[in-house]
């Protein structure tokens, strides 16, 4: 059907294919409940949307992120959420102004897109990328509309709950203008079926407004989206804000409540996974939700604990965490680890053994450990450890796929890892004994520095697209 329709539209087809189910089950089983998980691809890249709608969008974000940032602040805040306790976050560091866009030469990630020669004409590709994204916005929303008028069609408009959430914050893959892939890579091309491209990072940072960082991170900018309850017979509250915390697991009991339904303790025999969650029927009616234990998350070895007002934070398997008190900060600029230490050692505590019991261990399991890589029998070759002369800095990071290395300290001190960002500034990913490897998730052309633990810079390298070793060795020794 697809390859025979010029004018086919996934997201279209799961609009479709959403309201044919509520009316073949009214038809058929009209006395049963049901359930229906409707799980759009829009606005997720390859971003792909019919090209009369881009065409509404065309110049609107020509004034760019900065620009955007500061709008969709301001309608926050018009909006009547508690501002006076959030903060507009710094723009993201690596980003450059929007003026300053390819005032440094045309971004390796646009090097692709033909006759892109200027800064003006990279500001032409950005804005049409997310004018892209913001007409697949609209047709998943126009689709959601179906879906309710199929509901209202039927009869059970007013009896049914329909929850609207998103999985994750705005993408910052890969890079500031995000990538060029595809058949066709031409400006005229994008979004079409001929095309591969993101929006990059530029705009996932204006899509995160107010908060910081993106997807993959456990920053409020990573895993803080919207949830919107609808449900005209059990929700008698119209167009009001709740400020509970919820969490994905909380759909689950939430469905089972409405529904009247318990959760199975086996099946067929076996054990099933306990439920997790707590239901979020209360919260209809602004009651306080009760839990027994905080919320916690785990990607990519970037973890988060929250607990009533506060969220330890860390970003990356071997970082520090990081606390705040969401109740004065929601955007996490002030970080009260020093000031409150006995409450970030028991939240560690209790990030760990969630992670023990809920099979979050080992964090990477697809990264392979320093004992795999002697086992297998073609072992990673080695990247080049390059010293650095005093005053010499490491390079900036580029963009690229994920990969992954192992650092070997062979030296007779402890070393400190930092990655080196796309804006060239140093991150702290803490500490390697002496004698002692590390297995480091990372992404190809990123720069990573090696300091002694007062932070004197020893030495950088520069990740390849495969996995590799980097072997620390004393100078005479690495000469040889």
């Amino acid at each position: 059907e697809a390859q025979d329709d010029p004018n086919y539209y996934y997201t279209d087809a799961i609009s479709e294919n959403a309201s044919q189910y509520i009316k073949g089950h009214t038809t058929n089983s009209a006395e049963k409940p049901f359930f229906l998980y409707v799980a759009y691809t829009a606005p997720h890249w390859p971003m792909h949307a019919p090209e009369h709608i881009v065409q509404k969008y065309l110049g609107k974000y020509r004034g760019g992120w900065d620009e955007l940032r500061k709008n969709r602040w301001s309608r926050i805040a018009e909006l009547g959420f508690p501002v006076d306790s959030w903060k507009l976050t710094e723009r993201t560091p690596f980003i450059p102004a929007w003026n300053d866009l390819a005032a440094d030469g045309i971004p390796k990630e646009l090097a692709q897109v033909p006759g892109i020669d200027s800064p003006d004409k990279v500001r032409e590709v950005m804005d049409r990328r997310m004018a892209i994204y913001a007409a697949m916005v609209e047709q998943m929303d126009t689709g959601i509309g179906r879906i309710l008028n199929t509901l209202k069609e039927t009869g059970q408009f007013k009896n049914t709950l329909v929850l609207f959430l998103a999985d994750n914050g705005g993408c910052a893959e890969y890079g500031i203008c995000g990538f060029t892939h595809g058949e066709e890579k031409g400006l005229e091309f994008q979004g079409t079926a001929k095309s591969f491209v993101s929006y990059g990072a530029g705009w996932a940072n204006a899509s995160n407004t107010p908060f910081r960082f993106f997807k993959h991170d456990t920053y409020e900018g990573g895993i803080s989206t919207p949830l919107i309850a609808h449900w005209p017979e059990g929700i008698n509250a119209k167009e009001e804000f709740r400020h509970q915390t919820a969490h994905i697991i909380d759909v689950m009991p939430t469905v089972l409540d409405v529904a009247k339904i318990d959760y199975p303790v086996e099946f067929d025999g076996n054990e099933i996974t306990p439920l997790e969650g707590v239901s979020l029927t209360g919260t209809f009616t602004d009651k306080p939700l009760s839990r027994d234990e905080p919320l916690f998350w785990e990607h990519h070895g970037n973890r988060a604990v929250r607990d009533g007002k506060w969220k330890a934070v860390a970003n990356g398997e071997f970082r520090d965490w990081e606390l705040y008190d969401i109740s004065k900060d929601r955007s996490e600029t002030q970080n009260l680890a020093e000031e409150f230490p006995a409450i970030v050692k028991k939240m560690d505590k209790q990030w760990w053994a969630w992670a023990k019991r809920a099979n979050v261990l080992p964090m990477n399991p697809g990264r392979k450990n320093l004992a795999e890589i002697k086992k297998t029998a073609k072992p990673m070759g080695e990247i080049k450890f390059i010293t650095l002369a005093d005053g010499q800095k490491a390079p900036k990071s580029g963009n690229g796929a994920a990969s992954q290395i192992v650092v070997d300290n062979k030296l007779k001190i402890a070393v400190r890892l930092w990655w080196v960002n796309l804006a060239g500034e140093p991150v702290a990913y803490g500490e390697i004994a002496p004698g002692e490897s590390r297995s480091q998730g990372t992404y190809h052309n990123h720069t990573w520095l090696i300091t002694d633990t007062k932070d004197k810079p020893i030495g950088y390298f520069v990740t390849d697209s495969v996995p590799r070793f980097v072997r620390l060795k004393p100078e005479k020794e690495a000469k040889k």
